[in-house]
């Protein structure tokens, strides 16, 4: 076994975070201006699939949360995760209320001016695994709310909650007042290409299919058969 790191850091070891100015700067989306000399704040979130039903009622709390804060916001359209129609809809809804003035919305962005978002941003709330591999890289603090991340690994950059707005909006504070972490190489220092090309270039893997079975899983009639031959 080779542990080379997630190829996704790459991207973000080579993209050039710039100043959160050059960050805002991009075409598309709809909403409020986001103003370059203000911290701002980055939601995902995406449906969990073993929760469908709920996904209305988790993004509601998620954006209600963001309303009491009261900061600029990006606001990204979920995954094609089951449910995400409903996340999709509390999104739709919370733009056409007053309370989401100083949010801008985005369907999707390219991956590296997403990262350099990600560099610049307050904070990172959702659950979307961007904000656990690439936000650890990046040191970017993050709230990740509900089940969909549960029990992984991350770095020091990761507060968890609940779907409670009261207790989403309270960890984002203290991500905001806390600032940027020191960032981790948990999940890869940015040379995962380069170690895979290494790996792959030395190592002579057997492409032939080889089928292994150990007495203990076969059954007695099986076991009978064979010792017949």
């Amino acid at each position: 076994m080779f542990n080379v790191g997630c190829p996704s850091i790459d991207l973000a070891a080579r993209t050039l975070a710039g100043t959160r100015r050059e960050a805002l700067t991009h075409r598309g989306g709809a909403g409020s201006p986001i103003d370059p000399d203000e911290p701002f704040l980055l939601v995902m979130q995406h449906a969990v699939t073993t929760e469908y039903g709920h996904s209305l009622d988790q993004i509601n709390a998620t954006l209600r949360a963001i309303s009491a804060i009261g900061m600029q916001t990006l606001v990204f359209w979920p995954n094609v995760d089951a449910g995400s129609e409903q996340v999709a809809k509390g999104i739709r809804q919370f733009r056409e209320h007053a309370l989401a003035e100083r949010c801008h919305f985005f369907h999707n962005l390219p991956a590296g001016e997403f990262v350099r978002l990600m560099a610049h941003c307050a904070c990172m709330i959702g659950n979307s695994s961007a904000a656990i591999r690439e936000g650890a890289f990046l040191g970017t603090p993050a709230v990740n709310v509900g089940t969909r991340q549960s029990n992984r690994e991350c770095g020091a950059n990761v507060m968890f909650t609940s779907h409670d707005p009261v207790e989403i909006a309270t960890a984002v504070r203290a991500q905001v007042l806390h600032g940027h972490y020191e960032p981790s190489h948990l999940f890869g220092d940015g040379t995962a290409g380069r170690q895979v090309a290494e790996v792959l270039a030395v190592v002579d893997p057997p492409v032939q299919k080889r089928l292994h079975y150990s007495p203990a899983s076969l059954s007695p009639a099986v076991l009978t058969r064979e010792e017949a031959r």
